[in-house]
């Protein structure tokens, strides 16, 4: 499920390339009901949940998506990585809170453009909710789901993308970019 009809064209188009049965949905994620069986899976992807300012309505559409003893995997970009930024001679320390309700940015990451597109010119804002690990349990503990796994991984694991090129290893060691949560949903047989 995507916001963006483009990127949901893409991934059936990809699913398709590769052979995968898949369905992709165009929608806002607070709006959605699934009509029919629940999901077996559901998959919140690096860089969704930043977008979400309603963690509990997004929790929410997760569980009753979910079809009973249907798993969540989230993996997503971790809290910690906006509290330093990428400096001439290293990690630097950024001026803000790791409990910052948002975070609010005018640059624009040229990878956030398809095809070659540009950044807004002018004063155009963007706005984060960079929620904290323990938020996005307990919201989705909240729903009744099951937590199974929660991990943290240093930049180091990143498949070759790092948000920090010119730390140095052990800088890069040291800071959680990504975690990852499973969490189920009962089935009743328990």
């Amino acid at each position: 499920m995507d916001i963006s009809p483009r990127l949901v064209e893409v991934a059936t188009a990809t699913a398709q390339q590769v052979g995968v049965g898949a369905e992709f949905v165009c929608s806002d994620v607070l709006d959605y009901h699934l009509d029919g069986p629940g999901a077996d899976l559901v998959y919140t992807g690096k860089g969704a949940l930043h977008w979400m300012f309603d963690l509990k309505g997004w929790a929410a559409t997760v569980a009753r998506t979910l079809a009973p003893g249907g798993w969540l995997l989230v993996f997503d970009f971790h809290p910690m990585m906006w509290l330093f930024r990428d400096g001439e001679q290293g990690l630097e320390r950024n001026p803000v809170s790791y409990f910052a309700p948002t975070i609010s940015y005018t640059d624009w990451a040229a990878s956030h453009f398809a095809g070659g597109g540009t950044a807004p010119t002018g004063d155009v804002t963007k706005r984060i909710r960079p929620w904290p690990p323990s938020a996005v349990v307990q919201a989705l503990v909240g729903q009744g789901l099951e937590l199974q796994v929660f991990h943290e991984y240093p930049d180091t694991l990143s498949g070759g993308w790092t948000a920090y090129p010119r730390a140095t290893d052990a800088e890069r060691a040291g800071v959680a970019t990504t975690y990852a949560v499973m969490a189920c949903k009962p089935d009743g047989s328990r």
